[in-house]
């Protein structure tokens, strides 16, 4: 059986107004929390495997649209767009499985412009692959950053509106689509 369990409390207004925005859902690396990046909200909240059960008291407030993340080690990534004036174009948010914000970097607008993905380089530990869709009409790109200092080290154009990366197994390569 499927059941349904609310991202947060009811707005309680009919027809319902659209309060979190969930957009992805990406598990941790020990597969005990879902996060779950909310657009109309601008967080990523969690929901835990065992009990079925949102945890609220463990939201992570980001601003903006939270997007895809991956999950490596003992951290997830996302890419966050801004979304919000006076917020950074883009970034990288790093938590930690226990949900903690370990490191937010911004990418510069002349390597990524619309965070959509974060995930880890299977090729490099520590680095973070971040897929972004560019301005819709002009190619977007895939951009590697490293982790921990948050430099840029790759940029790559991907194509018109990317949205996400796949790797392919055994040949240490990636595809954006």
């Amino acid at each position: 059986t499927h059941q349904l369990v609310p991202l947060g409390p009811s707005p309680q207004i009919l027809p319902a107004l659209l309060q979190y925005g969930p957009y992805a859902a990406t598990p941790d690396p020990d597969g005990k929390t879902l996060w779950i990046s909310c657009l109309e909200s601008g967080d990523i909240r969690a929901f835990n495997t065992s009990s079925g059960q949102m945890e609220l008291s463990r939201t992570v407030v980001t601003g903006g649209l939270p997007g895809f993340g991956g999950a490596t080690g003992n951290a997830v990534y996302f890419a966050r767009q801004s979304g919000e004036v006076g917020l950074p174009d883009d970034q990288l948010v790093i938590l930690s499985s226990a949900g903690t914000v370990t490191a937010i970097h911004p990418i510069d607008s002349a390597d990524c412009v619309n965070a959509h993905q974060a995930v880890p380089d299977p090729t490099a530990p520590g680095k973070a692959l971040v897929v972004c869709e560019g301005n819709h009409v002009s190619p977007g790109s895939l951009v590697r950053v490293d982790a921990v200092s948050g430099v840029t080290e790759a940029s790559e154009l991907a194509g018109v509106f990317p949205d996400a990366v796949t790797f392919v197994a055994g040949t240490g390569g990636a595809f954006a689509r």
